[in-house]
């Protein structure tokens, strides 16, 4: 799930929890912004999440 200010939200169906993915400074694995506007899977399974600064694989 997508967000504006968040991040991403990960839903677990197993657990039923989420987990957040969020930009943080100096946090290399992290989003480069919070604000997401698209989130895509292409045919080899990589998901890519369009940020307002960009790509995120």
């Amino acid at each position: 799930m997508a967000t504006k200010i968040g991040g991403i939200s990960i839903y677990n169906e197993a657990t039923e929890d989420f987990t957040r993915i969020s930009y943080r400074k100096n946090q290399p694995a992290g989003l480069n912004a919070n604000f997401v506007n698209v989130i895509f899977e292409d045919n080899r399974k990589n998901v890519w999440i369009g940020t307002s600064q960009g790509l995120n694989l």
